[in-house]
């Protein structure tokens, strides 16, 4: 598992530096960092976070590089657990995939951050973010992926599979990232 782990992502960039992808890749991966580096700044000035700037631009473009790399991985872990995931497909479309995957996590990020400043109740903000992630996902699929009609067809049962499994790990990743109170830093009432 580690070794397909450490080949994939050689692999993928190696075809990200050689120039081997389709310009369309190429476009949509500059737009899609633009918009990460845009919304970084904004929800940095409007949210302030108790960090330094740059430290938070440093995570946000980490996470934005290896969400793509996750996002392949994932997609290849679906492909090979469906049977007929693809019913066309050329060697670029887990790197697609994952750009989809991309797309519908920044396009909830700044919402997130409005539903923790703007949603008090929890169990409220969870259901809110189980409905953005889902709405968020299927569109993005339902959008985007007819971009990618020529290189590659996936069937319904993978595009399925993968907007609930990716819904639910962005719901995980929007649970860890929630600002617990810490038992050590409460003051005691006593």
């Amino acid at each position: 598992m580690v070794i397909e782990t450490v080949r994939t992502v050689v692999n993928y960039l190696i075809d990200l530096l050689s120039g081997d992808l389709p310009a369309l890749y190429y476009r949509w991966i500059v737009l899609l960092l633009a918009v990460q580096i845009i919304q970084l700044t904004v929800t940095y000035r409007y949210f302030k976070t108790g960090k330094g700037f740059a430290v938070y631009f440093a995570e946000g473009t980490a996470g934005f590089a290896v969400l793509i790399l996750a996002g392949i991985l994932l997609s290849k872990f679906f492909a090979f657990i469906i049977e007929d995931a693809f019913i066309r497909s050329s060697g670029m479309a887990h790197a697609f995939i994952s750009l989809i995957i991309t797309t519908a996590y920044v396009a909830t990020e700044g919402l997130k951050l409005l539903l923790r400043k703007k949603v008090n109740d929890k169990d409220r903000r969870f259901l809110l973010m189980l409905a953005l992630a889902l709405t968020a996902n299927s569109l993005c699929f339902y959008w985007l992926l007819p971009l990618t009609e020529a290189m590659f067809l996936a069937s319904r049962a993978f595009m399925v599979t993968m907007i609930v499994a990716v819904s639910i790990l962005m719901l995980i990743l929007y649970h860890f990232e929630e600002e617990e109170a810490s038992p050590l830093t409460e003051k005691s009432t006593v």
